[in-house]
């Protein structure tokens, strides 16, 4: 059976790091990574892989973007859940770190049109993911607190299959905050119309999370606010961040308050 593109760059980049092993003087170390791509590498690997423990979990995103990342990952050879168990896996270890605009985009999704993305997890990693999302130090140092493990898995995913392509999203944003409709900015980006949607529909105003949040982050250095960042960050138009700014700045606090 032909091996999918991205397991074709896997199997190069391991014959690759053997290579620059053995190149550097560390033969063993290189028959090591070497011995990853012969039937007993695999068994080894498959062995490790054993002792996960499958628990299911509800991934929940617009229907347009289930059906983008079941398509990719389908085109790629990727098992989801596999993938999911990547997430995790890079989140609690730190090498995974949802850009502000991706987690924006999982911000505004509408209940009416989120479906379910049905996947089976390690119950060690989302517990383990679960936990550190819990603790105020570690949720302090992210920078923001994720709804829950099935969000980080969810990013992941995002991130692994962008929607966008090669296109910053930042530059699709600018064009509809600059008056271009979605029409115009799909035939010139050319995008998918429902990928587009998604980024520029933002919602209509911030949860008192998130506005609390923007008040706590005032409070500690109002000069390294910036709006324009802020409105990306929590998924909602620029004048909703700057009317909430305003109210600070003439010391009013926060609308809620």
């Amino acid at each position: 059976m032909p091996l999918h593109r991205n397991d074709q760059r896997t199997k190069a980049n391991i014959q690759a790091a053997a290579d620059a092993l053995r190149a550097a003087g560390e033969p063993e170390y290189a028959d090591t990574v070497d011995g990853l791509l012969t039937p007993i590498g695999a068994a080894f690997i498959k062995r490790i892989y054993a002792e996960r423990i499958p628990t299911p979990m509800n991934v929940y995103m617009p229907e347009a973007e289930r059906d983008h990342v079941r398509k990719a990952a389908g085109e790629a050879g990727d098992n989801v859940s596999a993938v999911g168990d990547q997430g995790l896996y890079e989140f609690i270890h730190g090498t995974f770190r949802p850009s502000p605009y991706v987690r924006a985009a999982a911000r505004v999704t509408s209940t009416s049109d989120e479906r379910t993305f049905a996947l089976t997890v390690d119950k060690r990693l989302k517990d383990e993911a679960a936990r550190l999302i819990k603790d105020p130090d570690f949720v302090r140092e992210l920078g923001w607190k994720p709804r829950g493990a099935a969000m980080v898995v969810r990013l992941f995913l995002q991130q692994q299959y962008p929607m966008f392509g090669d296109v910053d999203p930042a530059e699709v944003y600018r064009a509809h905050e600059a008056g271009a409709s979605v029409e115009e900015i799909t035939e010139r980006f050319g995008l998918n119309h429902s990928a587009v949607e998604l980024l520029v529909q933002p919602r209509q105003g911030l949860s008192p999370v998130d506005e609390a949040e923007i008040v706590r982050l005032y409070d500690t250095d109002p000069e390294a606010v910036d709006p324009w960042a802020l409105c990306q960050e929590f998924g909602v138009h620029y004048v909703t961040v700057t009317r909430l700014l305003d109210r600070l700045k003439r010391g009013k606090g926060s609308p809620r308050s």
